[in-house]
């Protein structure tokens, strides 16, 4: 019997999903899938590396690619992980544990970027703050709640954007999301390559326009061009 089923969608990142993958340490009750979007087969030495993983293919969307491979999973607990993601030592008693004793309907471990630079520390503690209060851990987080809990929620809502922001905020009324130690190490590099202050800024920008709802497909176009523009045409428009 499966007792953990692990996630990963993959888009044009086979190094970071080899990093990730050599990180878990799985037991032979659980079982990993991984959903690739990526235009380029999977090089050898990573199917050969971990011969054991099962690979989906999928369109280019996160939210279907999560979804799909939750419907091959047969496992009682499912984690969500994006895969420039390090898992740390003892993750899997430490993400479960909140669900096998009733405590949450969601886990998720705190964020950590693995840059030294003082800025991040600034980030994660800003993240911790979200999660503490706000009960709003993101994505990068990773995700670990029951099969039953993801059934009855009917999965990822299928949309271009925001679809974990969306899933945490529907799972809110299902019951407590708890976030757990230790930390997930995150990869910084997409704010080194747009710069931390416009990756950040432009995060919260839209996630404001997903409250002004903004229509996903919109707002993807803005998050892939790194603009901070206001489409007035669009908001309030059914999404």
């Amino acid at each position: 019997m499966v007792f953990l089923s692990i996630i990963l969608p993959c888009y044009q990142d086979h190094e970071a999903l080899y990093k990730c993958l050599a990180s878990l340490g799985v037991l032979p009750e659980d079982e990993v899938i991984v959903v690739d979007a990526s235009e380029t087969e999977a090089p050898e030495q990573l199917l050969s590396a971990f011969p054991t993983v099962q690979w989906l293919k999928s369109p280019p969307n996160r939210s279907k690619q999560l979804n799909l491979g939750a419907a091959h999973s047969t496992g009682d607990y499912l984690l969500f992980l994006h895969t420039d993601s390090i898992l740390p030592y003892a993750w899997r008693e430490a993400i479960t544990a909140p669900l096998r004793g009733g405590s949450a309907v969601l886990s998720s471990f705190r964020f950590k970027a693995n840059s030294p630079s003082f800025f991040f520390r600034v980030l994660e503690t800003f993240v911790w703050l979200r999660c503490k209060l706000g009960g709003l851990p993101f994505g990068d987080q990773g995700y670990c709640l029951s099969k039953e809990v993801f059934d009855n929620l009917e999965g990822y809502p299928e949309q271009e954007i925001m679809e974990d922001y969306e899933f945490v905020r529907r799972l809110k009324a299902v019951g407590s999301i708890k976030t757990i130690h230790p930390p997930l190490l995150t990869s910084s590099r997409r704010w080194e390559k747009h710069g931390f202050f416009k990756t950040t800024g432009l995060n919260q920008w839209i996630t404001l326009l997903y409250h002004l709802q903004v229509p996903p497909a919109r707002l993807r176009t803005l998050y892939t061009q790194g603009k901070f523009k206001l489409p007035v045409d669009t908001i309030k428009q059914e999404r």
